[in-house]
C-alpha cells in the first residue's frame, strides 16, 4: 500500500522525481506514474489502484499540472475518494482556474514558489519539514494508518524479534562494499565471540577475517562494559537474581574477559601479519575500550547502517530478550541527517573519544585500572563531598558537606562522636552557629552519647600544626623553636582551642551525655560519627590557593567523604577493610588510650 501518490505533469518530471525520492528515504512509500499510462483499463487498474490505496494525494501545481488532462482526472479520483490532497505549489498560477480546475483553495498548501530543486536551499528544508508534518498527521479516529510512519521517519527500516532472526543481515552488512568502518557496542558481546553458542558468531567471524587477511582499510571499534563499574555489577546481579554469587567470578566478568582477551590475540596476529608483509602497520585498525556508564543498548554498525538493540534488567540470561533490534539506514536527505544512525553514531563517538566514559582495554588488561566505584562501594563509601570550608571549589556545592553534617547530628539516635583540631566551627559561641544550635538541642534531648575529641593546645602536635600556618602570614621567618617559645600562644589554633574546651565543659555541666578530653597525636583527620554513619576528612598541612589568600585552617581543599557501618550488598563485605568499623576503631583507640581529660580550670 502506497502512502503518498505524487501527481504531476510529464513536463515537471524532475521535481516529481526529487520529491519521489526525497518522501522514499523518510519512509513515506510513495507512488509515481514513472511509465506514462493512458487513459483507459490501463489507468483504472493501475493508477486507479494507487489512489484508492493512498492515504495523501500529493498535488504538484504549475502551469503545465493545470493544462494535464492526466493530472485532472487524477485529481477528480481522489477528490471523489475524500483523499487528504496536499497541493505543493512550485509555480505562480491563475488562482482563479486553479480554484476551478481543483477545488483545493481552503486546503493546506507547501509553497516552493521559485524553487530550483536545490536540497541546500532553505525554502526547501522549511517546505519539506512543513510536508512532513501533514504526512504524519493522524486519521480522523486519532490513530495513525501507519503505525511505524514514524520510525520510518527516523531511518528504521526493519525490526527483527530477537537477534538470532537479524544474523544474517548483520554478517551480510559488515561485508558490503565501501565500508570503511565498523562500530560495535556490547555488554561481553560473547554473542559475537562464542564459537558454539554465539547467535551473532557468524558476524564475527567476518570481522575475524577482515583483520587476519588485512585486505581493506578498515577501523574496528569496540565498546565492552567495564567489570568493576556499578552499572556492570548492577546487571549481572540482575542476570543471576535468582541465585546470586560473587561478582569478581560472574559470567559478566568472565566474558568481558574473553573477549578482551581475543581481541589482544587479533591484534597481535594482525601486527605480525603486517610485519611479515613489510608494512609499518596492519590496514585494518582494532581497539576496544571498556565504558564506565551502565549498559543501555547493543550497537553494530557501519558507515551507513546500524543495528541497535536497548538493554533491560532482564530477568535472566535470554537468548531472545524481549527488547526486539531494529535496524537503521543513514539517510542522503538533510531533513533526516540526524537520524537514528546518526545518533546511535554520535553516541559512540562521544564514550569512545572522552576519558571520563571510557579506558583502554590496555588498561584494564594490563595495569586493571579500575577506577574508584568497587573499591569505593566495597567499604561503604556513600557520598564524596566538598568541604564546606574550602576556598579551593573541589566539587560543585561548598555548602553540601556541611548541610548533611547538620542533618545526621539532627537525627542522630544513639551517639555523636566528633574528632578534630579546635572544632571552631561546630562550637563558637554566636547565634547564628546553627551546628552549636543543633549540637545543644541533641544534648537536651539526652539520647546520643555525645563524645568530642580536641587537639591538647599544650601538645607539641599543635605546635607544629600552628607552627605550618603561621609560616604564610608570619613577616618576619622564625624557626620552629622560637614560634614554639614566644608566638603559639598567639595564634589562632591555640586561642581557638580552649574556647571551643569551654563551651564543652559548660555543655557537660548542663548534659550527662555530653563529653570531652584533649588528645597530643598528630591530627590525622576530621571523624564526625552518627549512628551508622561516619564523614571523614582526611587532615593535610595544606597548600595556599591560586589566589594567594591564605586559608583560615590548612587543607581544608581536602574532599570530605561519609562511609556506612553496613555497605550496599551488591559488593563483598570485608571487616577488615569497612572504613566505619575502622574509622570507629580509630577514634576508641585515642579516646581511650591516648587522650587526657580537660583541665580544671579550663583557661589558658
Amino acid at each position: 500500500m502506497s502512502q503518498v501518490f505524487i501527481s504531476y505533469s510529464r513536463k515537471n518530471a524532475s521535481a516529481a522525481e526529487f520529491f519521489f525520492r526525497a518522501l522514499t528515504e523518510i519512509g513515506a512509500e510513495p507512488f509515481i506514474d514513472h511509465d506514462g499510462i493512458s487513459l483507459g483499463d490501463g489507468w483504472m487498474e493501475r493508477i486507479g489502484a494507487a489512489i484508492s490505496e493512498c492515504r495523501f494525494f500529493v498535488l504538484l501545481v504549475t502551469k503545465d499540472s493545470l493544462d494535464s488532462n492526466y493530472v485532472r482526472e487524477e485529481f477528480g479520483f481522489a477528490h471523489m475518494l475524500k483523499k487528504s490532497i496536499i497541493p505543493v505549489m512550485l509555480e505562480q498560477v491563475d488562482f482563479a482556474r486553479l480554484g476551478r480546475l481543483f477545488p483545493i483553495t481552503t486546503l493546506q498548501q507547501v509553497e516552493l514558489y521559485g524553487w530550483d530543486l536545490d536540497r541546500d536551499d532553505p525554502k526547501w528544508a522549511q517546505a519539506f519539514q512543513y510536508l512532513q508534518q501533514l504526512l504524519h498527521q493522524p486519521t480522523p479516529d486519532g490513530v495513525a494508518e501507519d503505525p511505524l510512519l514514524g520510525f520510518k521517519q527516523r531511518g528504521i527500516t526493519q525490526i527483527y524479534a530477537s537477534r538470532k532472526d537479524a544474523e544474517h543481515e548483520i554478517a551480510y552488512d559488515l561485508t558490503r562494499d565501501g565500508v570503511t568502518r565498523i562500530n560495535i557496542i556490547g555488554i561481553s558481546l560473547n554473542d559475537f565471540t562464542d564459537g558454539q553458542n554465539g547467535i551473532l558468531h557468524d558476524a564475527w567471524k567476518r570481522v575475524r577475517s577482515y583483520i587476519k587477511q588485512d585486505s581493506r582499510a578498515l577501523e574496528i571499534r569496540i565498546l565492552l562494559t567495564h567489570p568493576e563499574s556499578l552499572g556492570s555489577h548492577l546487571r549481572a546481579r540482575a542476570e543471576e537474581r535468582e541465585q546470586p554469587g560473587p561478582l569478581d567470578q560472574s559470567r559478566l566478568k568472565r566474558h568481558v574477559l574473553e573477549t578482551v582477551t581475543e581481541i589482544k590475540y587479533l591484534r597481535a596476529e594482525a601486527e605480525r601479519l603486517a610485519k611479515s608483509s613489510g608494512k609499518k602497520q596492519p590496514r585494518v585498525s582494532l581497539e576496544c575500550r571498556l565504558y564506565f556508564g551502565a549498559p543501555i543498548l547493543f550497537l553494530c554498525q557501519t558507515d551507513t547502517v546500524s543495528y541497535v538493540q536497548q538493554y533491560y534488567y532482564w530477568r535472566g540470561r535470554q537468548d531472545n530478550p524481549g527488547a526486539p533490534i531494529m535496524k537503521c539506514v543513514k539517510a542522503a536527505n538533510p531533513q533526516v541527517e540526524h537520524g537514528m544512525h546518526g545518533e546511535l553514531e554520535a553516541h559512540f563517538d562521544w564514550i569512545w573519544t572522552n576519558d571520563i566514559a571510557s579506558i583502554s582495554a590496555e588498561e584494564w588488561l594490563d595495569a586493571h585500572v579500575v577506577g574508584i566505584e568497587s573499591g569505593a562501594y566495597s567499604t561503604g563509601l556513600v557520598n564524596f563531598f566538598n568541604n564546606f570550608d574550602s576556598q579551593v571549589d573541589v566539587y560543585s556545592d561548598q555548602n553540601q558537606a556541611r548541610s548533611r553534617i547538620q542533618y545526621l547530628m539532627g537525627h542522630a539516635k544513639t551517639r555523636l562522636w566528633i574528632m578534630g583540631i579546635s572544632l571552631h566551627s561546630f562550637f563558637f559561641q554566636q547565634p547564628s552557629n546553627d551546628l552549636l544550635l543543633t549540637i545543644n538541642a541533641l544534648a537536651e534531648r539526652g539520647e546520643a552519647d555525645i563524645r568530642v575529641l580536641l587537639i591538647d593546645p599544650e601538645s607539641e602536635q599543635a605546635r607544629y600544626r600552628s607552627y605550618r600556618e603561621s609560616l604564610f602570614h608570619l613577616d618576619t621567618p622564625t624557626d620552629f623553636e622560637e614560634f614554639s617559645k614566644n608566638l603559639f600562644g598567639k595564634q589562632r589554633l591555640y586561642r581557638d582551642t580552649w574556647l571551643t574546651v569551654d563551651t564543652i565543659k559548660r555543655l557537660s555541666k548542663k548534659y550527662a551525655n555530653v563529653t570531652g578530653r584533649l588528645y597530643s597525636s598528630a591530627p590525622a583527620c576530621f571523624i564526625l560519627m552518627v549512628d551508622d554513619s561516619v564523614i571523614v576528612e582526611q587532615y593535610i598541612y595544606g597548600i595556599i590557593g591560586k589566589s594567594g589568600i591564605v586559608p583560615e585552617i590548612l587543607g581544608r581543599q581536602m574532599p570530605v567523604m561519609e562511609y556506612r557501618r553496613v555497605p550496599p550488598n551488591l559488593f563483598r563485605f570485608d571487616p577488615n577493610r569497612a572504613a566505619y568499623l575502622l574509622l570507629e576503631d580509630h577514634f576508641n583507640f585515642v579516646w581511650e588510650h591516648y587522650s587526657r581529660d580537660f583541665p580544671a580550670p579550663a583557661t589558658p
